[in-house]
């Protein structure tokens, strides 16, 4: 289960990264990639594919975290994946989330969707269940 806020909270920790994404503009898988290699500054042989992505999710340098990935325009947010992709990614990302939260803390990897109560759909499209808090 992803745990999202419909509001953006302070980080929790005194150190760590909010990541803000434009959900406009990143549409597809290899544009997402792109921003979180960049942003994240995973390492060179990044391999742009969901297991490398859950492996460099998973040992985030300390200076970056904790991380909170905070998205905009969430129903223009991979307007161009198909959906099975899609759901794939958010999985991925609860993953990454759990892992976290047994290791460190719940909030030491968040995401957050701005425009959560406007995007209704984009989240009943999804195939995992997405606690509101």
């Amino acid at each position: 289960m992803i745990l999202t806020s419909k509001l953006r909270k302070p980080l929790a920790w005194p150190s760590g990264k909010q990541l803000k994404i434009d959900g406009s503009q990143v549409q597809s898988m290899d544009a997402l990639y792109d921003l979180l290699a960049s942003e994240l500054m995973f390492p060179d042989y990044f391999g742009k594919n969901l297991d490398a992505l859950f492996d460099c999710l998973c040992d985030l340098a300390e200076d970056i975290t904790p991380l909170q990935i905070v998205i905009s325009n969430t129903p223009d947010f991979l307007a161009n994946v198909d959906e099975e992709e899609r759901d794939e990614l958010f999985c991925l990302l609860n993953d990454a989330q759990e892992t976290w939260s047994e290791e460190i803390s719940p909030d030491f990897f968040s995401l957050v969707f701005e425009d959560f109560e406007n995007s209704q759909e984009f989240f009943d499209e999804l195939f995992i269940k997405v606690e509101r808090i």
